[in-house]
């Protein structure tokens, strides 16, 4: 569809140059049809005509890149959620939850993390958007955490609270990346 827009302004616009050339070298200052004269009027808004649609070019890469970067975002998230929970699924029973752990990648968990982290933050946009993913870096660094200290929560029988502040965490991790996949 946006190809299709792009193409019907690109014709409009030839159409709208070879018009106003051809009028404004009938204007009445020069009464009589002059090919030289012609030439230049078609040049002159010819040029015009480039540079705009050189400044449109740009702000439309622009906004592709902008865009796939969103979506690489969402992306990295999904990931990152997988990792946490394959299958997307968390118990409802804090020990299940905090068990879930125990599969827990370190490796491919990292991989994410870093991407996330080397995410340009001046090219995001919104600024809000920036905040969300600090918070989802926040979040898969206490994950991180907690995976690491798995056997001693284990042993401490504290693993249903962390189960269920995963079970948040995951939560929260969905919220954020529903907002870089719309």
């Amino acid at each position: 569809m946006g190809g299709l827009r792009v193409g019907a302004i690109g014709v409009v616009g030839v159409i709208a140059v070879v018009v106003v050339s051809l009028l404004a070298s009938r204007f009445p200052a020069t009464p009589t049809y002059n090919p030289e004269l012609a030439a230049a009027w078609v040049q002159a808004v010819g040029s015009i005509a480039a540079i705009g649609a050189g400044a449109w070019f740009i702000r439309y890469q622009n906004d592709l890149a902008r865009q796939r970067r969103r979506l690489a975002i969402g992306a990295m998230l999904e990931v990152a959620l997988d990792v946490i929970a394959p299958g997307g699924i968390i118990s409802e029973d804090g020990f299940s939850a905090g068990a879930s752990l125990a599969g827990f990648n370190p490796h491919r968990f990292d991989v994410i993390h870093r991407a996330l982290l080397a995410v340009p933050m001046h090219e995001v946009e919104p600024a809000s958007h920036i905040v969300l993913i600090e918070e989802a870096v926040e979040i898969l660094r206490r994950t991180a955490r907690r995976a690491e200290a798995l056997d001693r929560m284990v042993r401490e029988k504290s693993i249903t609270s962390v189960g269920n502040s995963l079970r948040a965490d995951c939560n929260r991790l969905r919220e954020i990346r529903a907002a870089f996949s719309g």
